[in-house]
């Protein structure tokens, strides 16, 4: 993250995840992941850090209350940048 305004600042950092399955079957469009505050002097640039636990941070629980990790493309979502993470069953 960096500040290139001409004041110190403060801004949240919000991490989200979104499923292959998102917005079915009680899916969440997407899930907010992690986020930290970030207090930057004007110029000045950190960078920001968050651990993912696949199976907690990624995973969903569904209607029935079960908690499952679903197969396909996961995308993790900061700001505009978008990654994805591709699950799969061996």
């Amino acid at each position: 993250m960096k500040n290139e305004g001409p004041m110190d600042g403060s801004h949240s950092v919000l991490l989200f995840s979104k499923s292959p399955l998102a917005g079915s079957n009680g899916t969440p469009f997407k899930q907010l992941v992690g986020f930290q505050r970030v207090q930057l002097e004007s110029g000045s640039e950190e960078e920001v850090i968050f651990l993912v636990s696949f199976c907690i941070d990624l995973g969903s629980v569904k209607a029935d209350g079960v908690q499952t990790l679903d197969i396909g493309t996961h995308t993790i979502i900061a700001g505009t940048a978008h990654h994805p993470i591709i699950i799969v069953s061996y």
